[in-house]
């Protein structure tokens, strides 16, 4: 017969466990037995503690654990003086305590510490699509207004704290130059350059394709394994030990046949945008995307002026992005993109001056005040760890193999 205890309460435990108490009354002459089924979520030490009031009572406790089909298998029974104790290893599952009364009848208590899994962190990775270091016009560098990824943003992650992570479009990544994208109008960094944030900041590089891949089923296997696992590699050779924990997709065209059966395979995630953080569950599920968040650039919110015109969509609220951030929960993992982050105004190009971010605009998505990402950056909790994907796979279980190409 399956009985609860009269009362059940949550208490102190030892480091790294919980415990749970239970307490009721059996009478050899009435309700002999109560059985507890408890949960034990992963490896541990299952251990238990039997007292009891009445000294002419003999009770025992018995330990049973489910199996699959739902039956249950006999483990141990503890037999000595009062008080007893036992103590096991212990795999996750469940498990049936009974307290049974062998003379006389008594009431007890039952206290149980259950193995207590490590609390998850809470997750954020700032990324910098392409790492594009600053802006150009037709290809010719041009720093105006610009706050460059290497001599400010950088150096603000690092006054943090923090560090940033971007992905790299590794075909045209050159030795020392920059590479021009973007309609001619951003610069990405070099192969010295990531280096250089690597080694100097403690940045972390991940894949943006080879090519700026996007027609995936107009691909051969092998194609799709040169633009993604060909693409680590080539992140591998220039010294770039953690790029396996992100595949960004180029323009948000993923493929699910591609992440399932190519990039799941050499890197832990892959990207697809969304505007919110993912949980733990989530991002550990095959076929392991990492739904990431933007910060970009439009016409401005206030719709009495004129930059609210236009077909470009509205500058991204740096409250809501805040809010979003500020909001993070335990086991969570937020992935945060930006682009080029510029200062001040340039006609036609963009406006950041004035104090209410309703009124800021940019005519480029790529383009976003970095007054407004300090604001997001302001937001973060004290307790989140900024970091890059590899290192929440890791933190998480979610470590992919690294085939040659």
């Amino acid at each position: 017969m399956l009985l609860t205890a009269a009362v059940w309460l949550l208490t102190a435990a030892p480091a790294g466990a919980q415990t749970l108490t239970f307490t009721g009354n059996v009478d050899v002459a009435g309700t002999a037995a109560r059985y507890q089924t408890v949960t034990v979520p992963v490896d541990g030490t299952l251990s238990a503690t039997l007292d009891w009031t009445n000294p002419g009572a003999k009770l025992v406790i018995v330990l049973s654990r489910q199996n699959p089909d739902g039956s249950w298998t006999w483990l141990m029974n503890a037999t000595g003086h009062k008080p007893e104790t036992f103590s096991i290893p212990a795999t996750p599952g469940h498990y049936r305590l009974g307290v049974k009364a062998k003379t006389a009848a008594s009431d007890y208590t039952l206290a149980v510490d259950v193995p207590d899994p490590t609390p998850d962190n809470t997750y954020l990775t700032l990324l910098f699509s392409r790492s594009e270091i600053t802006a150009a016009d037709n290809c010719v560098e041009n720093d105006t207004g610009i706050a460059r990824l290497d001599t400010v943003v950088a150096p603000e992650l690092a006054r943090r704290g923090w560090a940033g992570t971007g992905t790299v479009e590794t075909g045209v990544t050159r030795d020392t130059a920059y590479a021009c994208l973007h309609y001619k109008k951003s610069l990405a960094a070099s192969w010295n350059d990531l280096a250089m944030l690597r080694d100097s900041y403690g940045w972390s590089f991940v894949s943006h394709s080879r090519t700026y891949a996007q027609n995936w089923s107009s691909m051969t296997r092998q194609q799709q394994l040169s633009e993604t696992c060909g693409s680590l590699q080539d992140l591998l050779d220039h010294g770039h030990t953690r790029a396996d924990g992100l595949f960004a997709y180029p323009n948000n065209s993923w493929s699910d046949d591609v992440q399932t059966n190519v990039v799941s395979t050499c890197f832990a995630f892959g990207r697809k945008y969304a505007q919110r953080p993912a949980s733990h569950s989530e991002v550990v599920s095959a076929p392991y995307w990492d739904p990431t968040a933007q910060v970009g650039g439009g016409r401005c919110n206030d719709k009495a002026l004129p930059c609210s015109t236009g077909t470009n969509a509205f500058y991204r609220s740096p409250d809501a992005v805040s809010a979003m951030v500020a909001g993070l929960q335990q086991g969570q993992w937020l992935t945060l993109q930006a682009y080029i982050l510029v200062t001040g105004s340039r006609p036609g190009l963009w406006d950041c001056t004035s104090p209410d971010w309703h009124d800021h605009w940019t005519n480029d998505w790529e383009r976003y005040c970095w007054t407004d990402y300090l604001r997001v950056l302001d937001a973060v909790p004290a307790g989140v760890t900024v970091t890059d994907p590899k290192t929440v796979g890791e933190a998480w279980g979610r470590v992919a193999p690294s085939p040659a190409p």
